[in-house]
């Protein structure tokens, strides 16, 4: 199997990049479980089947990395799994951990255009978040605060926090490789 170039994508492939972004644009509501990037995601990894790709070495170290780390959690929570809390959080950190998986499955066969699309797109979403989180802070809406902290639509504050923190390092990378700042002239 190998990647193929990018004039010779398939139907599969742009469906599943569509998916997979509408996915990310979904990770601005979890507050109701199942939630809707939790659909996404899951159908971004089945059309992947449909989607000629190898697989990395790099993905494969991903993957040890992440199967290690579940491990030692799981391993770590053994004598407490009477109590329903810790069955629930190792149930949500090995889903988000598949989530994971997936998005690098789905991005290892990017070029450095649907990158840039990638992080157009996950720029946008955090944008949408922030806006929601601030002015929920700022009017003080209960739906979008958790224990007087901005959550957006996110059900944990923490991981709201989590979810802007990539969006301004991929804007600190389109504009420090001039992209994105149209109407901006080098001296």
């Amino acid at each position: 199997m190998r990647i193929a170039a990018s004039s010779e994508h398939t139907t599969a492939y742009h469906i599943r990049n569509v998916v997979f972004f509408m996915a990310v644009i979904a990770m601005n509501y979890t507050l109701a479980r199942p939630s809707p990037v939790d659909f996404l995601f899951v159908t971004a990894a089945a059309l992947s089947v449909f989607v000629n790709q190898t697989i990395r070495v790099s993905y494969l170290c991903l993957v040890l990395l992440l199967v290690t780390w579940m491990t030692s959690y799981t391993v770590a929570s053994i004598p407490f799994l009477d109590e329903e809390v810790v069955g629930d959080e190792m149930f949500k950190k090995t889903f988000v951990v598949s989530l994971g998986l997936i998005a690098g499955y789905v991005s290892m066969s990017w070029g450095l255009r649907q990158y840039h699309q990638f992080l157009y797109v996950y720029i946008t979403s955090a944008t949408i978040a922030a806006t929601i989180g601030i002015l929920g802070f700022i009017l003080n809406i209960p739906l979008v605060l958790w224990d007087g902290r901005a959550a957006a639509f996110i059900d944990d504050p923490n991981m709201y926090g989590s979810f802007l923190l990539p969006a301004v390092i991929g804007c600190v990378y389109l504009l420090g490789n001039g992209i994105g700042n149209a109407g901006c002239s080098s001296p």
